[in-house]
C-alpha cells in the first residue's frame, strides 16, 4: 500500500483556522457597530423633547422680551452694548433668559436696530439648550406738535419681518 504526503491537508485546515477566525472577527465588528449606532439612536430620540421644550421655552422668553421692553433703557444703549432684559420660569419648569443688542445708532435716539435674543432651558435630567434671536427695528419718534398718536408715547421696535425671529446654532 502507497501512502500519500499529508502536507496539503495540514495546509488547508490552518487555512480553515485563519478564515474561522478572521470571519467571527468581522462578525464581532459587525455587532459592535450596530450597537453603537442604536445606543446612538437611543440618545438621540431621549434629547428631542427636551430640544423641543428648550426652544419653545426660548420662544416665549421672546415674547416676554417684547412685553417687558424698557424703552428708556434700552435707547440709553450705546452700539454694540449688551443689557439684560428679563427671564422667567414656565409652568413646565422650563426657563428663559432675555437680553438686547443695540446694532446701530439710528437717525433718533429710539431708531435703530436691536438683537433681542433669547435662551431657552429645558428642565430634567438631560436638560438641553436652544438659543432664538429677533432682528428688530425701533421707531422714530414724533416730530413736535404731531398730534397723530394721542397719550402716552411708547415705541416699541417692530420684527423687521412677520417671520423674523431665527434659531441660533452654536
Amino acid at each position: 500500500m502507497r501512502r500519500y504526503p499529508s502536507a496539503g491537508l495540514e495546509s488547508a485546515q490552518g487555512f480553515a483556522l485563519v478564515s474561522s477566525v478572521f470571519v467571527l472577527v468581522i462578525i464581532g465588528a459587525l455587532v459592535a457597530g450596530g450597537y453603537f449606532v442604536s445606543a446612538h439612536q437611543a440618545r438621540i430620540a431621549a434629547a428631542g423633547p427636551q430640544a423641543s421644550s428648550a426652544f419653545y421655552a426660548a420662544e416665549a422668553g421672546l415674547s416676554a422680551g417684547m412685553a417687558q421692553w424698557d424703552t428708556i433703557q434700552i435707547d440709553s444703549l450705546l452700539p454694540g452694548r449688551v443689557a439684560f432684559l428679563t427671564s422667567g420660569r414656565l409652568a413646565t419648569g422650563d426657563e428663559y433668559s432675555v437680553d438686547v443688542l443695540r446694532l446701530s445708532p439710528g437717525q433718533s435716539r429710539s431708531a435703530g436696530y436691536y438683537l433681542m435674543r433669547s435662551t431657552g432651558r429645558a428642565h430634567g435630567p438631560r436638560g438641553g439648550r436652544r438659543q432664538v434671536a429677533v432682528l428688530l427695528r425701533g421707531r422714530p419718534e414724533p416730530e413736535v406738535g404731531d398730534t397723530t398718536l394721542p397719550g402716552p408715547k411708547l415705541y416699541l421696535p417692530q420684527p423687521l419681518a412677520e417671520f423674523a425671529w431665527f434659531e441660533i446654532l452654536e
